[in-house]
């Protein structure tokens, strides 16, 4: 025997005539069937039955109307004896009956298209049921029709049921109204559903066969409930006539206004002012009253043209719901948005003779072909760009839309007065050229550095711009490395000196940001000595062209070096020093030479004497120097006079977004427009408000003119780098002196908090300063206190590590940003007798001491501050790098790793940094990967104590 699943129709005492499903079997031979059990969902893993998943859905949906779940949907602490007693017939019939409607339809509609078969319960008495028992669903061609006839005393109103050709009249005896909306009854063994009819309709007829009404509101019944009948039913009678018109009504979008922004849509049909649902499938009606007659004139519904247009929205993710259209599951759009909607509709509104209107009796939109097009012109360092704007019959220069796009005003006004909204994604793609263009009437002056905005798709076609565009996007000019260069230059080298040859035949300047240690001096060695070759052969005689790099102080002599190593046959001059050369000696030593290599402090000195020259080209190393650009470094450096710009950096952003914008001005002149502009479209929205449109369209600006590359992106056969962090706890004496400097500070942040805004100048100097202390006291007490009695948890650790790094013959780097804490360890290593190299900003002969370190064996610690030793230095022989006080700039850290970590390194390199457990270093430490995520984004990593509050660092110091 094997179980069978059914549902049973049974009455049940509250609720009328409830569905619930069961298994059954059948013993063979027997002529009826045995329930085995009711179902609910705690059935389904029984080994009794396999059920299938439309199954289990029934029996879920069933579930919601059960005794049960109405107890705990309306929470009756009582029971389900005090739920009956409470529930009154408004509570069964605004609440609990639709639920059973629409849960009775779902399971009738599934059982009919899976075939489950639907018997009639004889009660809980009864456990066997008969074949004749069996209720069969029809839900097909089952017609109400009204019946509406005028006597002399009355109007005779009466329905007439039509159930799978068989003609039903009412009332009937064996009729039982199963669900209301839609309608479903059964009859006998026959269970009938009804599409468009809500039970409601058959009340009345459910113990009389007709209702009478008075002829005194004879005129309000056929204007009201008769013609509305007559939209959704098929209706007969006398005392009326009904005409049918074969015309095609219009669809019409109807917007309503729900609040100051938004608009409710429904999709309607029309004809001759009259509207009707398309969810009811309503005909349109309208009604007069002529020589004493009732006259109809009837459109029925579009049916056909309905169907094809649903299709259409479904597949743009729109639906229709109680005639309310549905993007996305909203239903609630802008005008603005309602209307792009329309746009995408466009080929169907024509198709179907779609119109829309808004009920506030806001003006008409313009729904139609909205096209824009360009043509360009090159002239030297600019594209005149004119722009055609077309709007159906309408044709205008895109300017005209210039304040529209740059205010987010998305409605234009016609000549005809209609309403024609710009594409979102003019606003995207245009928004930067008008703010960054210099504007003519009809057309726009764009800078060749601002090719990146043009959109070629835009343009008009067999133009050659185009491949101009594409040729300035293709950022690489193939190019020979020079055969004076000594040296065999990486593939990445390569690249980097094919782009910026291809920077220099277009006239932009860059930015040359690859990691520290991948060889950065040596491609721009590259460029110059390709430039002097291409300058001889053009000219077809000796042609020099100088070349102004500015540098750090403590990088002259590097790059001094790095010129006579890969290219000797470039003459160099070093600019620095009290006795430069002036006058006629100056002119000569410039026309005399290649490379004239010169500081930002002489600049500062000397700008108004060399800029009366003309350089081929201005390149700044570590060209963050200029990133403020209220600096007197940024004013000196930008009136020099060259051909070419270029800057090379490991860190183009150390604080802020902001760091960006005065490096980039001077490479390329205005590329990210004025100081403000630049302040109000990308800082203020990238860093406060983490926008990521701003944040695609700035790297797209920049991207062209900025090349990075990272250490482990290129410099693949490097030897690996392993990182540690030393927790180590403070001395004794050390942590009471620590608490006690946090106490004090504390309460001076606490006095900036409460003496209020009339100090804010002086918070921040008084943040700096506490920081200051408070760090010191975690490296060593003798940095704020001088007495040599008391010592350092952190400073006995470094000092365990280095005498077993100097048994086993290792070189160590050693860093700090404290040259107090240098001299520290410098004092205890004289004790010791070991020997060591240190360099400070105070240090003179620096390329004496590197290469003492580099090339003594018994030399292992070099001593280090991060000013002075953190770029510049060529250290491969170390393979140990401790950083003695980490702090909140990554990048600081990373350009002292990479004096080891670099080109030329064959051992594995270990970094170690060293804090106090407990204190302000600590939790720095956990801040920075939060506060850095921006920034590695736009090259480098940023300061992530940029932008703290007193407040903010109360909490800072209070969480320690």
């Amino acid at each position: 025997m094997k179980n069978k699943f059914i549902l049973l129709l049974q009455e049940h005492r509250a609720l009328g005539l409830l569905l619930k499903p069961c298994l059954i079997t059948q013993r063979q031979g027997a002529p009826f069937y045995t329930i085995v059990k009711p179902i609910r969902s705690h059935n389904f893993l029984d080994n009794d039955y396999e059920y299938s998943q439309v199954e289990k859905r029934i029996v879920k949906i069933t579930e919601s109307f059960s005794d049960d779940s109405l107890v705990k949907r309306f929470k009756q602490k009582g029971g389900l004896k005090e739920l009956y007693e409470k529930l009154t017939s408004d509570d069964f019939r605004e609440k609990i009956e639709p639920i059973i409607d629409r849960t009775h339809t779902q399971c009738l509609r599934l059982m009919k298209q899976n075939g489950i078969r639907l018997f009639f319960s004889k009660g809980q008495k009864y456990n066997n049921i008969y074949d004749e028992d069996e209720i069969i669903i029809h839900d097909t061609n089952n017609t109400a029709t009204f019946l509406f006839h005028k006597t002399d005393q009355s109007i005779r109103y009466a329905i007439r049921l039509n159930c799978n050709g068989k003609e039903i009249s009412l009332p009937h005896r064996m009729l039982k109204v199963l669900t209301k909306n839609p309608c479903s009854i059964v009859v006998g063994h026959n269970l009938y559903l009804f599409e468009d009819l809500q039970g409601k309709k058959l009340k009345p007829f459910l113990k009389k066969s007709h209702l009478d009404v008075p002829l005194t509101i004879e005129d309000e019944y056929f204007k009201t409930f008769v013609l509305n009948t007559i939209k959704c039913y098929p209706v007969e009678g006398n005392g009326f006539t009904i005409k049918h018109i074969h015309e095609l009504p219009k669809l019409v979008f109807e917007a309503e206004q729900v609040d100051d922004k938004h608009v409710l849509v429904k999709l309607l049909f029309s004809l001759h002012d009259h509207t009707a649902s398309l969810s009811k499938h309503e005909s349109i009606v309208s009604y007069r009253k002529q020589h004493g007659q009732y006259i109809y004139t009837k459109c029925d519904f579009p049916e056909k043209e309905y169907l094809q247009l649903l299709n259409i929205l479904t597949e743009k993710n729109l639906k229709v719901e109680n005639d309310i259209l549905h993007f996305n599951d909203a239903k609630y759009y802008t005008k603005s948005s309602f209307i792009e909607i329309l746009h995408e509709l466009e080929e169907s509104c024509i198709a179907f003779d779609i119109t829309h209107r808004f009920l506030d009796g806001s003006k008409q939109f313009f729904i139609g072909k909205r096209e824009l097009a360009f043509s360009v012109q090159q002239d030297d360092d600019w594209f005149d760009l004119k722009g055609t704007v077309t709007f159906g019959d309408y044709q205008f220069p895109f300017t005209h839309l210039k304040k529209h796009i740059l205010n987010n005003i998305p409605e234009f006004e016609l000549p005809n007065g209609q309403i024609a909204l710009i594409p979102q994604e003019w606003f995207t793609k245009f928004k930067e050229i008008f703010s960054l263009s210099e504007g003519e009437v009809d057309n726009l002056k764009i800078r060749k550095v601002h090719f990146s905005l043009i959109d070629p798709t835009y343009l008009e076609e067999k133009q050659k711009i185009k491949k101009k565009l594409e040729k300035l996007s293709n950022n690489v000019e193939i190019v020979d490395v020079p055969d004076n260069i000594q040296a065999t230059l990486r593939n990445y080298q390569v690249d980097g000196f094919h782009w910026m040859n291809y920077l220099n035949n277009n006239g932009f300047g860059g930015c040359l940001a690859d990691d520290m240690g991948l060889g950065k001096t040596l491609q721009c060695i590259t460029l110059i000595a390709s430039l002097k070759e291409k300058l001889k052969r053009e000219s077809n005689n000796e042609v020099l062209s100088t070349n102004l790099i500015v540098l750090p102080t403590t990088l002259v002599y590097n790059w001094e070096n790095e010129i006579n190593k890969f290219c000797p046959s470039l003459s160099c001059f070093k600019y620095v020093g009290t006795y430069r050369p002036k006058g006629a000696l100056l002119n000569e030593t410039i026309q005399n030479n290649d490379v004239i290599l010169t500081t930002y402090g002489t600049i500062r000195n000397d700008y108004e004497i060399l800029k009366q020259y003309r350089f081929q080209y201005v390149i700044l190393d570590e060209g963050q120097n200029i990133k403020n650009p209220h600096s007197k470094t940024y004013k000196a450096i930008e009136q020099l006079n060259s051909i070419h710009r270029l800057s090379i950096t490991g860190t183009p952003i150390e604080n802020t977004l902001y760091d960006l914008w005065a490096q980039l001005n001077f490479l390329n002149k205005g590329l990210l427009g004025t100081e403000a502009w630049f302040k109000k479209n990308f800082l203020t929205p990238i860093e406060k408000k983490n926008d990521e449109e701003a944040q695609a369209k700035l790297l797209k600006l920049i991207q062209p003119f900025i090349l990075r590359r990272t250490k482990e992106e290129v410099a693949t056969d490097l030897p690996p780098l392993s990182e540690q962090t030393r927790l180590m706890k403070m001395s004794e004496s050390q942590a009471k002196g620590y608490e006690k400097e946090k106490s004090a500070i504390r309460n001076m942040l606490l006095e900036e908090e409460i003496a209020g805004p009339s100090k804010e100048k002086q918070a921040p100097l008084v943040i700096l300063q506490g920081l200051m202390t408070l760090r010191q006291w975690a490296n060593h007490p003798q940095m704020i206190t001088g007495d040599p009695s008391m010592n350092s948890g952190k400073f006995d650790e470094v000092m365990r590590m280095l005498r077993i790094l100097r048994t086993e013959k290792h070189k160590i780097l050693v860093f700090s940003s404290f040259v107090k804490h240098l001299n520290l360890f410098e004092k205890a290593f004289v004790e010791e007798q070991w020997k060591y190299s240190i360099l400070t900003g105070q240090t003179h002969q620096r390329q004496e001491i590197i290469e003492k370190f580099q090339k003594e064996e018994d030399n292992n610690i070099f001593l280090i501050s991060l000013k002075a030793g953190g770029v510049g230095l060529n250290l491969t022989e170390a393979d140990y790098v401790f950083i003695l006080d980490p702090w909140w700039n990554p990048a600081a850290e990373l350009q002292a790793i990479n004096r080891a970590h670099r080109i030329g390194q064959t051992k594995n390199v270990f970094v170690y940094r060293f804090i106090s457990e407990g204190t302000i270093e600590e939790k720095i430490q956990k801040l920075k990967d939060k506060k850095s995520l921006l920034a590695e984004k736009f090259i480098q990593s940023n300061n992530p104590l940029n932008g703290f509050t007193s407040n903010e660092l109360l909490s800072l110091i209070d969480d320690l």
